[in-house]
């Protein structure tokens, strides 16, 4: 085995790792858009790697992986857009404060914690996004209320900020249109790396 097949041998390994333990917490019960990227990635790279075991396969190789990372790009994005379209109902929230996650290189991301009511029934919800803490600690204090944004079929999911005004129309085709773009460049830059490469 070569460099490069190595190199994506450790991806996939990686991939198939984080896809278990994805089943293993039951991320697919739980957040199925989330699941279904990881399983895009993994797949995409373990189809890029088999095309490079195969005899004049190599040629697939980076096509596969330059059309992998532009599908989760879109589904990233995509995902993002669905969410703020699904989440209309404006609700007042109380802040609660904020959960902190750690990342790599020491880098923590902080995801704001609200109490609301929706319907009669009482809800304690961290936001689905994360926010610098700098943010958050001047624009908001404990116990105070503010206006969050929630999905009326599934008051968990809620957003703080409402980042596109309309999910319909020129800004949606507009959006979409930049979506295939990326996708595009993905696809074309992969196949004309195998090109040169090969």
């Amino acid at each position: 085995m070569n460099r490069e097949q190595i190199e994506l041998l450790f991806c996939v390994l990686a991939f198939a790792w984080i896809t278990y333990m994805a089943i293993k917490h039951k991320v697919h019960q739980t957040d199925r858009g989330g699941f279904r990227l990881i399983l895009l990635i993994f797949v995409g790279l373990l189809l890029a790697f088999l095309c490079f075991l195969i005899p004049g396969g190599e040629k697939y190789t980076f096509a596969l992986i330059g059309t992998t990372l532009g599908s989760a790009f879109v589904c990233i994005s995509w995902s993002h857009i669905r969410s703020v379209k699904q989440c209309s109902e404006q609700v007042t929230g109380i802040y609660q404060g904020f959960n902190s996650y750690s990342g790599g290189k020491g880098s923590q991301s902080h995801a704001p914690v609200f109490r609301y009511q929706y319907n009669g029934k009482k809800f304690l919800r961290q936001c689905a996004s994360t926010y610098p803490l700098s943010l958050l600690e001047k624009r908001m204090k404990p116990g105070e209320e503010y206006t969050i944004y929630i999905d009326p079929k599934k008051p968990t999911n809620f957003l703080l900020q409402k980042r596109l005004i309309r999910t319909d129309g020129i800004k949606t085709k507009r959006t979409a249109a930049f979506l295939a773009a990326v996708l595009f460049y993905f696809v074309t830059f992969g196949c004309l790396y195998s090109t040169v490469s090969s």
